[in-house]
C-alpha cells in the first residue's frame, strides 16, 4: 500500500515543521532558485550541516545530489530540474517524504508523502539492517572503538582473497570486522564460501542496510566503509587492492578521521 498525498502549501506549514530555526544556515551543494525555503525545509529536517554528494543522472537536464543524516538509514535527495522546479527529498526505508518548487509560482511548495507499511518486517532474518548498524555504531561509540564493513561476494575470487586478509589485519589492528555477503548471491553458496575460507558469518551476513547502499556499498564487490568512535566514515574504498594497500588505507583514514576530530 501506498499512500500519496499532494497538496499546495503557504508558510505557516513550513513555520510549523519541527526543529526549525529562524534563519536556515544549511550549506547547500549549489546555488538554487528557492534556495531559502530549500535549505529551511532541510533544516528541519536535520540540524547538522549536510555533506552533499553529486550523484549521475540519467536525464541531462536534472542535476542530481544526496547527503545523509544523523539518523542512520535517512538520506536528503536534492534535484534541480532545469530553471523550473527544485525538489527534496527525505527517504527512509518505509517512507519518502517530497517537497517540490515550482520557481514560476513564487515558490510554492507541493508535497507529496509515499508510505511502504511494515517495509522492515519484510527483510529476511539473515539481512543486516539498518537496526543491526546502529546497535554496532553505538557499541563503537559507548567503547571509543573503529572498524570496517566488508562486504564481499561468493561469485567474486578478489573480493574473498580481501575478506581472509582483512579478518588478519582486524584481529592485528584491533578493528572490529563486520562482513557482509552481497544480497542477491544464493544463501547456500555463501555459507559454503565463508566456511571454506574461514570468513566470519554473523547471523545477520547479508547486506541489507539502506544507509549503507546509500554510502555505495553496492558499487563493487569488494566495498570497504569504515567507522569510529561511533561515525560512518565519509569514504570508501571499492575493489580489491591487496593486503598492504587495505591496511594502509585504513590507518591513514583512522588517522585523518582523529585529526578532524581534534583528537
Amino acid at each position: 500500500m501506498i499512500l500519496r498525498v499532494a497538496f499546495i502549501l503557504n508558510t505557516l506549514w513550513i513555520s510549523a515543521l519541527p526543529a526549525l530555526a529562524q534563519t536556515p544556515t544549511i550549506d547547500l551543494p549549489i546555488e538554487l532558485p528557492c534556495g531559502y525555503a530549500v535549505a529551511k525545509a532541510i533544516r528541519a529536517w536535520d540540524q547538522k550541516p549536510q555533506s552533499w554528494k553529486r550523484e549521475l543522472s540519467l536525464n541531462p537536464v536534472v542535476v542530481l545530489y544526496k547527503a545523509p543524516t544523523q539518523e542512520v538509514g535517512t538520506w536528503i535527495l536534492l534535484s534541480h530540474y532545469t530553471s523550473e522546479y527544485v525538489s527534496i527529498t527525505r527517504a527512509t526505508p518505509a517512507t519518502s517524504l517530497t517537497i517540490l518548487y515550482n520557481v514560476n509560482q513564487q515558490c510554492l511548495p507541493r508535497v507529496e508523502l509515499e508510505q511502504i507499511p511494515e517495509a522492515q518486517d519484510k527483510v529476511p532474518p539473515q539481512f543486516f539492517t539498518d537496526q543491526n548498524l546502529k546497535g554496532i555504531l553505538e557499541e563503537s561509540r559507548k567503547q571509543g572503538t573503529s572498524g570496517f564493513v566488508y562486504v564481499w561476494s561468493p561469485k567474486m575470487a578478489l573480493s574473498i582473497r580481501g575478506a581472509v586478509e582483512l579478518k588478519k589485519a582486524a584481529k592485528e589492528m584491533k578493528l572490529k570486522p563486520v562482513f557482509l555477503a552481497d544480497p542477491l548471491s544464493p544463501e547456500a553458496e555463501v555459507k559454503t564460501t565463508a566456511t571454506n575460507y574461514g570468513i566470519d558469518l554473523p547471523s545477520q551476513h547479508r547486506l541489507g542496510s539502506s544507509e549503507l547502499m546509500q554510502r555505495g556499498a553496492l558499487i563493487h564487490f569488494p566495498t570497504l566503509l569504515l567507522f569510529s568512535k561511533g561515525v560512518l566514515l565519509p569514504k570508501i574504498l571499492p575493489g580489491y587492492v591487496g593486503d598492504q594497500k587495505y591496511r594502509e588505507y585504513i590507518f591513514e583514514s583512522l588517522k585523518e578521521s582523529s585529526q578532524e576530530s581534534g583528537e
